[in-house]
């Protein structure tokens, strides 16, 4: 499985690109800095291919949580459009590309909050 997503850091913008660069109408999350706000933040997402984007999360005090919001509004929300689970885990081989998009999802969320995949007192952490 390919690694996690990375943030493109745009100054007052971050977009993560939930496609390959220089698809046309391709999705993808953002998390904007809101004007003359000191550190507040919106959150918008495009997780339909060519459709418009949607907006919310007005007022997100700080950049990690704005990107946290966005990626489990993603998780959610992709979940939902592809009738597949949210839960985090491993896809099959042959699972679909809406299930991997979201195995992704966590493993980027996750490695924010324990990098390197070790989540304390987890089994990997030997507790």
């Amino acid at each position: 499985m390919p690694g996690p997503f990375t943030w493109t850091d745009r100054g007052d913008e971050q977009l993560l690109h939930l496609d390959p660069p220089g698809i046309p109408g391709g999705r993808y999350l953002a998390v904007r800095r809101q004007p003359g706000g000191d550190d507040e933040w919106t959150v918008a997402c495009a997780l339909r291919a060519g459709e418009p984007e949607e907006e919310f999360g007005d007022g997100l005090a700080g950049r990690g949580v704005a990107e946290d919001v966005a990626l489990k509004v993603a998780i959610q929300g992709l979940a939902r459009l592809h009738g597949v689970s949210p839960v985090p885990g491993l896809p099959d081989g042959d699972a679909p590309e809406a299930e991997h998009l979201i195995a992704r999802l966590w493993l980027t969320l996750s490695e924010r909050w324990a990098p390197g995949g070790v989540v304390p007192g987890g089994p990997a952490d030997g507790a």
